[in-house]
């Protein structure tokens, strides 16, 4: 599963989002270590008490759009 994670990231030229539950601290800290960031968490994603975490992996392309 990482491999195959890091294959697809590698090959990612735009910013890749997930969500994940903030709860799952252990979730968080894996995809932290693929190079995902926290851009923000959103209150009742699905349901008024479930919460996720909008995560963040920025791709390789930079702003002007040359390979980064």
């Amino acid at each position: 599963g990482s491999e195959l994670m890091r294959a697809g990231l590698a090959r990612a030229e735009v910013p890749v989002l997930l969500t994940v539950d903030p709860e799952n601290a252990a979730a968080v800290k894996l995809y932290e270590n693929f190079g995902f960031t926290i851009r923000h968490r959103v209150d009742g994603y699905y349901r008024p008490h479930e919460h996720r975490y909008v995560m963040v992996y920025p791709g390789s392309i930079s702003p002007l759009g040359k390979e980064g």
